[in-house]
């Protein structure tokens, strides 16, 4: 039989009565359990075992065997927690240990006491006590704990409009609920800045990134998918909120920029977490931030891993467009005019712009048509059509249109040749590159400018040039960028605003990031950069129309009956500038269209229908001035039925709802050269008959126009007389008699085969009716005269005067 000796309650057996008699205490030590954590609060459980010798008669001899003596839970607040207990100060042996807890490791175990005859011996997981003092004591064991870093955190850095912006408790951007009931939106205006490029409020304040709102799944999607792969927010996933309105190169109160804000923001992970790096998502505005931080502290900057996604790196047509005209970014009911008057002084929008870089690489993205107007003092005048190098871009904005020059030299400085083309790899950056590449993007805007009959400037624009990206930022900006080719990724449905979460692009982002193998098609994210071509229909549509586009899967693309932008087909584009609407459809994949037309107004309307294969237009149909009014509906046959033209687009119109449907088709198709004509006809008047002493014309008036196109060739002449319906005639030249005394108007102009306009004009004359025979005079004849002739006898006089002489 098993013999068991506790030798510490042995000797109190033996020694009681003594102990007893002589009023003698044995004492307790206090031994007092201290955790400390890092980075975030956490449970902690720890075992303390009393041990015992017992005789083990296989060995026989005495071992020590722990039993089981106390336990504690210990929950951290401010990343420590503590507990006291009493054990033997005489001869007692001690084990206390901590359980592993999820997510730390010890780091230092250390004990003290206020005896030097203690003694501890370390183990990983805890410490073996024995205490040995003939007094009351003290002792103190404290366990640190560091964050176990399986995980090297991550941090996305959102973009342009990507983080929520509050004035006190009242959420600015981004508030659906007022935009949808604010007309013109005018609650934002607090975001406005000043000239200086400072906020004309300074209660501003940067909230929280956006995760998710009705219409879009910004950043929630790849956040769960990480959070799929064992990663926990504010563990070791992390967003930088930051105010988008300084973009990269605004700077603060402080003077500090987005930039070393970022930095602030790694330094405070890496201190949470104890790792000593960082892997960063960065998203459009967001991957210029980035660089920039990077380039300003090569040697410390402190990231592993960098996947841009979406970054313009040498800027976008698109923000020429927020600058000039407003856009909605797809969002449903915000005001384009909002947009316009928050973002002139904004340091954001100039960052933003296309650089010289983007200018040396894809050549001129703002084309000007100045159209003029023969007249006799100066009947040579020329139509002026020029792309603008990029010198000449500061002054279309700054002076042509009043904005921000101060921003845009800012922009200047920071879009350095060093800068648009500098290799993080250089600074030990592990980069990689997730682009949108098969949506119609802005590439190329196009400004026509012109003075009109009644002396007014008027400026217009034309349908803009699409290119491949990803519906805002395009390719060869985004491509800009050195990195390995190995790392580049192309996205074949992406669409700037929901690249990080959109199926496909958030899973290779996360399998970069994480090392996981998520599945992705190779229809969605693919390598090869041949599959990035446009293959589709860019339709224009010049007002006043609407278009609304329903695709077969019922994606959508349009104005809503509350005016706002609607646009769910996937790569498709639908700009408006003005009353103008622009769109781009794909159809390279099988893609079936319902499109349909409503009239919003009187007047007529143009629409062009181009054929854009592997990214270059090869044939434009053209529907040129047709009548419009509110009453108007339609739909557009991209695939025209043979008997009403073979492959030929066709419109089928209903002026109202009793009318039959009136097939129409193009007044004209554009291939090779006359697909780029951009400019007017030339027209001209001229006006013969004879005329008495006060320039009036007698009786009758010749009015003759004629019109000159030297590209496309001239389609027709349109006039009008005395506001009369308006007439048309094929070809150069028109041919109006006019008689009836009076005061007459003609206005005209002249269109070409490519749906150009030429400016409207009038010419303003008189007619005086008189008679040119006796018979005229005879009876009553000469009271036709308007009061002229007093009788007959005045009225004969009158033309026996006219008759030459012998």
């Amino acid at each position: 039989m098993k013999n068991k000796i506790i030798i510490l309650f042995a000797l109190i057996a033996v020694l009681t009565p003594a102990v007893s008699d002589a009023g003698i205490i044995i004492p307790d030590a206090n031994l007092n359990i201290v955790v400390n954590t890092q980075g975030r609060e956490a449970p902690f459980n720890f075992s303390l075992k009393a041990g015992y010798y017992e005789y083990d008669e296989e060995l026989d001899d005495y071992i020590l065997v722990w039993h089981d003596y106390q336990n504690f839970n210990l929950q951290t607040q401010n990343l420590t927690a503590s507990v006291a207990t009493a054990v033997s100060a005489w001869g007692g042996q001690y084990l206390l240990s901590q359980e592993n807890t999820e997510g730390f490791e010890i780091d230092i175990i250390h004990c003290a006491s206020e005896s030097q005859s203690d003694n501890f011996s370390y183990l990983p997981d805890g410490v073996i006590m024995e205490v040995n003092s003939t007094v009351a004591e003290n002792i103190i064991c404290v366990f640190n704990n560091t964050q176990i870093n399986e995980k090297i955190p991550v941090l996305i850095v959102p973009g342009l409009l990507g983080t929520e912006m509050k004035n006190g408790d009242e959420l600015l951007w981004a508030d659906l609920v007022r935009m949808a009931t604010d007309v013109g939106d005018s609650f934002i205006d607090p975001l406005e800045f000043n000239e200086n490029l400072t906020p004309i409020n300074n209660e501003i304040y940067k909230n929280n990134i956006i995760k998710k709102q009705p219409f879009l799944d910004y950043a929630d999607g790849l956040i769960n998918e990480f959070k799929n792969q064992g990663y926990v927010e504010n563990d070791n996933l992390f967003t930088f909120p930051y105010d988008w309105r300084y973009g990269a190169s605004g700077k603060y109160a402080d003077n500090k920029t987005n930039s070393d804000l970022l930095g602030e923001k790694i330094n405070v992970i890496l201190q949470q977490t104890g790792g000593d790096k960082v892997d960063v998502v960065a998203h459009s505005l967001g991957g210029l931030i980035v660089k920039k931080y990077v380039m300003d502290n090569p040697a410390s900057h402190h990231i592993g891993k960098a996947v841009f996604v979406g970054v313009p790196n040498t800027g976008a047509p698109k923000s020429v467009k927020v600058l000039l005209q407003g856009d909605s970014f797809g969002i449903p009911w915000l005001a384009e005019s909002e947009i316009k008057k928050i973002s002139e002084n904004m340091p954001a929008s100039y960052d933003l712009l296309p650089s010289q870089q983007y200018y040396d690489v894809n050549g001129s993205f703002i084309k000007t048509i100045d159209e003029a107007i023969p007249t006799t003092e100066n009947p040579n005048v020329q139509n002026v059509i020029k792309d603008l190098n990029y010198q000449e871009v500061e002054g279309f904005l700054t002076e042509d249109h009043n904005l921000n020059s101060v921003g845009f030299d800012n922009a200047q400085i920071l879009h350095t040749e060093n800068f648009d083309n500098y290799d993080l790899r250089t600074a030990g950056v592990e980069l990689y590159a997730i682009d949108g590449c098969k949506a119609g993007t802005l590439g190329k805007v196009i400004e026509r400018r012109r003075v009109d009959f009644l002396g007014n400037n008027i400026t217009e624009y034309d349908a803009p040039k699409f290119t491949p990206g990803d519906g805002t930022v395009p390719l060869e900006s985004a491509t800009n960028l050195p990195i390995s080719q190995e790392n580049k990724f192309y996205s074949l449905s992406g669409s700037h605003s929901k690249m990080l979460s959109a199926n496909g692009s958030r899973q290779k982002i996360v399998n970069l990031i994480s090392g996981s193998s998520l599945e992705i098609s190779n229809n969605v994210i693919t390598q090869d950069i041949n599959r990035c071509n446009l293959n589709g229909k860019a339709i224009s549509v010049f007002s006043p129309i609407d278009i609304f586009v329903t695709d077969q899967f019922g994606n959508r693309l349009g104005l809503a009956e509350d005016r706002s932008v609607i646009n769910e087909i996937p790569n498709a584009d639908f700009e408006i500038w003005g009353e103008h609407k622009f769109v781009y459809l794909p159809d390279d994949d099988g893609q079936v269209y319902d499109i349909s037309l409503q009239g919003i107004g009187t007047g007529t309307y143009t629409i062009k229908s181009q054929d854009i294969v592997a990214g270059q237009a090869v044939t434009t149909e053209v529907f040129s001035n047709l009548a419009a009014t509110t009453q108007l509906t339609g739909k557009m046959n991209l695939n025209a039925d043979p008997l009403t033209g073979s492959g030929q687009v066709v419109l089928l119109i209903k002026q109202t709802s009793e009318s039959e449907i009136e097939t129409v088709l193009p007044s004209a198709t554009l291939i090779g050269e006359d697909l780029e004509d951009l400019l007017p006809p030339t027209a001209t008047a001229t006006l013969t008959g004879e005329k008495n002493k006060d320039g009036l014309y007698v009786n009758f008036a010749f009015v003759k126009i004629n019109a000159n196109d030297t590209e496309s060739g001239v389609l027709d002449i349109e006039y009008s007389l005395d506001e009369a319906s308006i007439k048309k005639v094929p070809g150069g030249m028109a041919e109006i008699n006019v008689e009836g005394e009076g005061r007459h108007v003609i206005t005209f102009f002249a269109s070409d085969m490519a749906g150009n306009n030429s400016p409207k004009q009038t010419i303003n004359f008189e007619i005086i009716n008189l008679p040119t025979s006796k018979d005229q005079c005879k009876k009553d004849g000469w009271k036709n005269f308007g009061g002229k002739f007093k009788n007959q006898g005045e009225c004969v006089s009158f033309v026996e005067s006219k008759k030459p002489k012998k």
